[in-house]
């Protein structure tokens, strides 16, 4: 924790709140720099703030940096989650870069997480929309990785409400 001119104390919980506000309000340039200087002040992020930067820079469109910083959060002392993979992907798709959401999602299932709903659901259309059988045949290049599949989509859709979705 850090102590301020106020005496009170900050942690990574308080700045992590105040990158995702300030996310959510489109101050982008201002989070990025709160961001950097968190190990600076001697603080230890978790994956919530990585995956919380991802999701606004894949939003600006800016998805090398947030690539580049999904492959910190390891190089950096964090694990990644669920939600970090989940996010990646949103983001790639969102964007139409399918090769790099096929990447991620395989590294996702080796890693052994799953698609969270809203993930599946996009790439479930995609499939459904993909008239030329490219995406499905870049999703599944072999037999091994067609019986994955299911390891990506454990979704029972008969029971929506147990299904886990990655809210930032």
């Amino acid at each position: 924790m850090q102590s301020t001119s106020s005496g009170l104390e900050s942690d990574i919980f308080h700045y992590t709140i105040l990158i995702d506000g300030l996310c959510q309000v489109g101050q982008l340039k201002v989070t990025r720099e709160l961001f950097c200087a968190l190990t600076v002040k001697g603080l230890h992020p978790n994956a919530y703030p990585y995956n919380i930067m991802m999701k606004a820079l894949c939003k600006e469109g800016l998805l090398d940096e947030a690539y580049e910083l999904f492959r910190k959060i390891e190089a950096d002392g964090c694990m990644r989650n669920s939600c970090s993979f989940n996010t990646m992907i949103r983001g790639f798709l969102h964007n139409n870069d399918k090769v790099r959401a096929i990447q991620i999602l395989r590294e996702m299932v080796e890693e052994g997480f799953s698609a969270d709903f809203s993930t599946a659901i996009m790439v479930v259309d995609l499939l459904f929309h993909d008239s030329t059988g490219e995406f499905f045949h870049a999703l599944v290049q072999n037999s091994e990785d067609y019986q994955s599949v299911n390891m990506v989509f454990p979704v029972n859709i008969g029971s929506i409400d147990s299904v886990k979705t990655c809210n930032l």
